[in-house]
């Protein structure tokens, strides 16, 4: 199955930039439909705490969130306003909601999601814990994208790590559907010093299902 509708989630300004330069590359390379996604959350007061909030606070909040949003938007519109894909921008609000149920709620119904990576702000712990959530929750294949990341391609070689296992299967497969005809995969294996024969097999198998997609495979171990 190829990609045909890919989100990329966009939580803060620092970080968009990376996220839809990875987004856009995939989704011109797949002709995809690509949406651009933020969740405003709610301004969150717990019962169990005794103080007041004034309603200055709430507006000020709300303005904070509105002047995000539509950086965000800028940013998106600034990425795909010259592509050939189809570009959508999604604006949703959590309410009382976390914002990652939001996002999970969007991500199953995508091909594939892309998030940024953790910073080192004091948010980092928060956004770990998003990005988690996504992965765990969505039942879809996230891209995570590095503060880093300034490349001209992406998904054309990958490097699978490959324990014959459930969840390694589930990896793969997704995997698959990123790569096209001519690209390239390393399928890795880590402390397998022992090569027992049936767990080989299964790499080998591996490495003939990749390569009648015309990928060029190699099989690795490591000790």
């Amino acid at each position: 199955m190829t990609i045909k509708t890919i989100i990329a989630c966009l939580t803060d300004n620092t970080s968009a930039d990376k996220v839809m330069r990875a987004a856009s590359i995939l989704a011109r390379r797949h002709d995809a439909h690509l949406i651009g996604l933020h969740t405003v959350e709610a301004l969150m007061v717990y019962p169990g705490i005794a103080m007041h909030i004034s309603d200055a606070v709430y507006e000020t909040y709300g303005a904070s969130q509105t002047e995000q949003s539509d950086a965000l938007k800028a940013i998106f519109e600034r990425h795909t306003q010259a592509e050939d894909f189809v570009s959508e921008w999604r604006l949703l609000k959590s309410e009382t909601e976390m914002a990652a149920y939001r996002i999970v709620e969007s991500a199953r119904c995508a091909a594939i999601v892309l998030m940024a990576a953790a910073g080192s702000d004091s948010d980092n712990a928060a956004h770990v814990h998003l990005v988690e959530t996504v992965i765990r929750d969505a039942g879809r294949p996230v891209i995570v994208v590095p503060p880093t990341f300034d490349g001209d391609t992406l998904g054309r070689s990958i490097l699978i790590g490959w324990n014959g296992t459930r969840e390694a299967a589930r990896a793969v497969h997704d995997a698959l559907a990123v790569l096209q005809k001519g690209d390239t995969a390393h399928i890795l294996r880590i402390n397998d010093s022992s090569r027992d024969a049936n767990r080989d097999a299964t790499s080998i198998d591996l490495a003939a299902a990749f390569a009648r997609h015309g990928i060029d495979t190699t099989l690795v171990y490591k000790t």
